[in-house]
């Protein structure tokens, strides 16, 4: 299917009633190894690399991605099944490797192709910079070009209560910048951040955007190109960064933190983590319970309540994981402040403190942090969503010929 025109893909999955539209998007992918997203201040086109011929833009190539959900898929068709109207059509199998449970989607090309699915499992509003997600509703500050997430809602549908419970985002540093000893403290309003561009599709929507921190003496962070992605109850944030020098030639007592601070709303839910499997209660005060929390080696953490189900995983890359130590930072405390903030008191705060940053080298680092709404809370279901990245669905494609060419 090399070089078809995007417009003519329909992905359908078998049911009872035959072959029928499901939501999906695909994605393209520059030679650059960007997203191409289609609106914004910097909107980027696959253009192709070079050596090669033609303009990708707007056809299927090789690093193109096919999105859809895998809970979409349907039975396997009959042989002689054929959408009407179909040119060509591929079969692909998706397998989870636990369990070997199996379902089944069909990428059809047309010439005049049928209507889509109607389904959206989230849209964007980019003039109130603010995602509405079938399980969730997250908004950001537009007019400040802020970083960070000003607000989070888990709606019904999903477990939740619709409510905001996110006071922000916390990006919180200090620093002594060797030649000139001077000591430095920021946080995530001193951020100057750009939306690049977005592409708002049926499956997932992705934002391009350009963060760098004001230091000292007009310096500057290095810029940070982030993209967050956002799907039906997940929200991905993959970070690239650009250390142009080693770290410890130009900073000392380098303190970094990332996480949230919570609003009062979240009294009555439990913190558990990966090393806290028993939770412990949020209640505007700190238990001898949350003061013995263990604090090294967290691979998840969760806030779970009525007011929905909150599962967050921070993963460092390579070359940043062997270096870097991270420690929880967990307060639950209704007369303790650290302000900017919107509301005093932290309901709880949960953050992760980085550690031993002045040992990195020059070079290229990524990092992901990864969102996602559970069901109603008990112990396991959070291996369901962990497997996501640790034990990902397979999937593999084979051409379906069409009936008459048997």
């Amino acid at each position: 299917m090399a070089g078809l025109a995007l417009a003519g893909f329909r992905l359908l999955a078998s049911g009872p009633d035959g072959l029928r539209p499901i939501p999906f998007q695909i994605d393209e992918v520059d030679a650059e190894g960007l997203y191409v997203l289609t609106d914004g201040a910097e909107p980027n086109r696959d253009e192709g690399g070079k050596g090669q011929e033609r303009n990708l833009d707007g056809a299927l190539d090789g690093n193109d991605e096919v999105v859809f959900m895998a809970g979409d898929c349907g039975d396997r068709a009959a042989q002689d099944a054929w959408p009407a109207g179909a040119d060509r059509m591929v079969e692909i199998e998706v397998r989870d490797p636990d369990t070997a449970g199996r379902g089944w989607a069909y990428l059809a090309w047309f010439q005049h192709p049928p209507p889509e699915s109607p389904k959206d499992y989230v849209r964007y509003d980019p003039g109130e910079d603010r995602i509405h997600a079938e399980c969730y509703t997250l908004g950001y500050a537009p007019e400040k070009d802020l970083v960070y997430t000003t607000s989070l809602a888990i709606e019904p549908e999903c477990g939740g209560n619709g409510r905001d419970l996110l006071d922000r985002l916390l990006i919180r540093f200090s620093a002594t910048v060797l030649l000139r000893g001077v000591t430095f403290s920021r946080n995530e309003d001193d951020f100057v951040s750009r939306v690049l561009a977005y592409k708002d599709g049926p499956v997932r929507m992705m934002r391009r955007v350009a963060n760098s921190m004001r230091l000292v003496a007009g310096l500057k962070t290095p810029k940070l190109i982030a993209y967050s992605m956002y799907y039906r109850d997940a929200v991905e944030a993959p970070n690239r960064i650009d250390v142009p020098v080693a770290v410890g030639k130009v900073l000392r007592d380098f303190h970094f933190e990332g996480g949230a601070d919570y609003l009062h709303e979240c009294i009555g839910m439990r913190f558990y983590s990966s090393r806290n499997p028993a939770g412990v209660l949020v209640d505007g005060r700190m238990s001898p319970e949350e003061e013995a929390l263990n604090t090294q080696d967290l691979e998840w953490t969760l806030l779970a309540g009525p007011q929905g189900n909150l599962l967050t995983r921070v993963d460092l890359g390579p070359g940043l994981r062997e270096v870097v130590g991270k420690e929880l930072i967990y307060r639950d405390d209704a007369t303790r402040s650290e302000p900017p903030e919107s509301e005093f008191g932290q309901f709880p705060k949960i953050a992760f403190s980085f550690t031993n940053l002045t040992a990195l080298k020059r070079g290229r680092y990524s990092y992901s942090v990864h969102f996602y709404c559970l069901p109603p809370y008990r112990p396991g279901v959070e291996k369901e969503f962990l497997d996501i990245l640790d034990r990902p669905v397979e999937a593999r494609t084979s051409e379906r010929p069409r009936p008459d060419r048997f």
